[in-house]
């Protein structure tokens, strides 16, 4: 590793890409304090040996959000692990082991998920479909905003979030991690491994593989189990890299119970819910898995040509099957199979990055009718023009889509996008323009939706979303603020419907789709390591989002409530001490009468957490997830028509290394 000399930046965390030979070579977070001139980059010995200049790029990205390697984590989720890692996300739960991500009160479609530069196209079933993303099958996760959102994706929003795989600076040589973790009272076990090998240090053929897999019984919650709420997942990935290559292939597989007490959305059950009465589907923990539930298999192989013009190819394969409570045998009442592939060219010329895009989907889904079958190609071209302070982006995509079966409908859409970052100092502004073509749920959906318990009627006459956003953010060493403003003429939500829809197998709450006016505006706050005393320190976070949808003069349903947390810190060299505590208000922006049951009641969770490491390295974690047993409905989950959130939750983590490297 080397030292390299700079002049002075400004507070934040960078991205440093070495480039030897004029081929990407390495990759790094490096970060800057109030008084930087000089920074420590690791770097393998084989790189230090060849560098002579480094160039920084002088736009501060936020700080990453690292995977749940990293030891400080021990989220059981995708979404969690971001909702914990920044104050502008929060996690949306519609199921056992369904959970979504959300950032500035959007999710879902309007919250782009890449990894590795690759879009993840299993969102396009529907709001209530989770990215399906193992928490320990990457490194770290970036999120972009500005004109580096426009160029991933022209419906982002503002806000684009990507999963990064790289290994640490060392670690190219033999390096194995394992970790094994238990939760108490969800019975919940689990493994994971990762290896990277490289016999020869050098990029003549590196490899890197993770491995994982858990298993959990039914939810605890203080008034008892949720029957039929186990869940199994295990994901295994693999990739190759070379000097000029990167090969990266995974597969992901999963089963989640879906609860037994929402009977699907039984008018019944959600009546008896609302007004108190304990639901009966409340029994002892079992790790049993009858009807109803889902099954998920993913798989993925994407190519990266490295160069100074790199380009990427990519195949997914998404195949997922729901079971219904009420139909007996191996018979799915939905079944989904979609293929994707992805093609992305890119020129980098001075100041100037040039891209092609291009997308081809097919989807073919059976049993009970609830979507049609399509074919969808999208293809586009971006610019990106960066200077010292001023990025300026610009996308334009055009989206052709055809139902196949049971009828024919072609629609086109035109997709636009522009993006303008500035920065000043420690500020940063940030605007979008920004398109979406209406998902095939929100045209076409017709039926009974299994993990949201409730009917769905789509709307084939909504046109496409634009939407106008405007960030500011501010950053120092340990201080963030952000503050958002949003403005959508043609903005699509989800309503519910006056009276629930009657059906061959009973009467659903129903929600249908419809499009107007809507404004959204927030603010964010984050304050990390402010220094107490001696080896205490605090971490504090805070956000409120509000919203209006201005036709209707009502404020939209799921909106995050307010809320913060506060995380005491004890921290000596080989133990850490960790006391969270988390508040969220009874949701204020809330109109009567438009949801099925009013916001619960705000609350308190104490979470308690203790790190260790011991004389072979291992690092152990003991923690306990809501201490104190409190009994809450969260706002922002689908199910608290049904039964609270889940109670006191006792868990045990050890993580041990394994080296062998030629330069440490």
């Amino acid at each position: 590793m080397g030292q390299a000399i700079s002049p002075p930046m400004n507070p934040g965390d960078y991205e440093v890409e070495i480039h030897v030979e004029q081929q990407l070579d390495w990759h790094t977070i490096v970060p800057f304090g109030a008084h930087s001139d000089s920074v420590l980059i690791r770097t393998p010995l084989r790189v230090a040996e060849k560098l002579q200049t480094i160039t920084l790029d002088a736009r501060p990205q936020q700080k990453p959000i690292y995977s749940a390697w990293d030891s400080k984590n021990n989220s059981e989720n995708f979404s969690d692990l971001l909702a914990k890692g920044q104050a502008a996300f929060q996690s949306v739960k519609t199921g056992n082991g369904i959970q979504i991500p959300m950032s500035q009160g959007f999710w879902g479609m309007r919250l782009p998920l890449l990894q590795q530069g690759i879009r993840l196209e299993n969102l396009n079933w529907g709001l209530d479909h989770s990215p399906e993303l193992d928490a320990w099958n990457f490194d770290r996760v970036m999120v972009y905003r500005g004109s580096r959102s426009t160029i991933k994706a022209t419906d982002g929003n503002g806000v684009v979030v990507e999963t990064k795989w790289g290994p640490a600076p060392h670690t190219w040589h033999r390096d194995y991690q394992q970790v094994c973790q238990v939760q108490g009272f969800n019975g919940q076990w689990q493994a994971a491994g990762k290896l990277n090998w490289n016999p020869s240090g050098e990029w003549s053929r590196a490899h890197q593989f993770h491995w994982s897999f858990q298993r959990s019984g039914n939810i605890y919650t203080p008034v008892g189990w949720m029957r039929n709420t186990g869940q199994y997942e295990g994901s295994l990935s693999y990739s190759m890299r070379t000097r000029n290559v990167q090969l990266m292939t995974s597969v992901y597989d999963a089963k989640n119970g879906i609860y037994a007490g929402s009977r699907i959305g039984n008018l019944s059950d959600l009546q008896r819910s609302l007004s108190g009465e304990t639901p009966p589907s409340i029994g002892p923990f079992s790790y049993a898995l009858a009807l109803p539930y889902q099954r998920v298999h993913h798989g993925r192989v994407h190519l990266q040509i490295l160069s100074s013009n790199p380009l990427d190819l990519s195949i997914q394969t998404n195949y997922r099957k729901e079971y219904d409570w009420n139909r007996s045998g191996d018979f799915p009442q939905l079944e989904i199979a979609l293929i994707s592939l992805q093609q992305q060219k890119q020129w980098n010329l001075n100041s100037i990055q040039l891209g092609l895009h291009a997308t081809e989907q097919w989807q073919r889904y059976g049993g009970f009718y609830f979507i049609p079958d399509y074919v969808s190609v999208q293809n586009g071209a971006s610019l990106h023009w960066k200077s010292k302070s001023v990025d300026l982006a610009l996308r334009y995509d055009l989206q052709y889509r055809t139902t196949l079966y049971p009828f024919r409908d072609e629609r086109h859409f035109h997709l636009p996008a522009i993006g303008v970052s500035k920065q000043w100092r420690k500020i940063q502004f940030h605007y979008n323009f920004s398109s979406r073509s209406p998902s095939i749920v929100e045209l076409y959906a017709r039926g009974v939706h299994h993990g949201a318990a409730s009917y769905l009627q789509g709307q084939n006459t909504l046109k496409t979303e634009h939407t106008h956003k405007i960030q500011w953010l501010i950053q120092n060493e340990s201080f963030g603020w952000q503050v958002f403003l949003m403005h959508s003429p043609s903005f699509i939500d989800l309503f519910p419907m006056k009276d629930p829809v009657l059906t061959v197998r009973g009467a659903f709450p129903g929600f249908e789709y419809r499009q107007q006016s809507a404004v959204y505006a927030g603010i964010a706050s984050e304050a990390t390591s402010v220094t107490l005393a001696g080896p205490w320190s605090l971490d504090v976070k805070a956000q409120l989002t509000w919203a209006r949808l201005i036709e209707l003069q009502r404020f939209p349903n799921l909106l995050p409530s307010p809320n913060g947390q506060m995380t005491l810190i004890y921290r000596q060299e080989k133990f850490t001490l960790h006391t969270a505590l988390l508040g969220t208000m009874r949701q204020p922006f809330y109109t009567p009468n438009t949801d099925f049951a009013p916001p619960p009641a705000g609350y308190l969770r104490l979470d308690l957490s203790v790190e260790w490491k011991d004389k072979s390295h291992a690092n152990w974690k003991f923690f306990i997830t809501n201490a104190s047993n409190t009994l809450y409905y969260d706002y922002l989950d689908r199910f608290r028509y049904f039964l609270p959130a889940p109670g006191i939750n006792i868990g045990l983590r050890w993580q041990q290394g394994y080296h062998h490297h030629y330069n440490h």
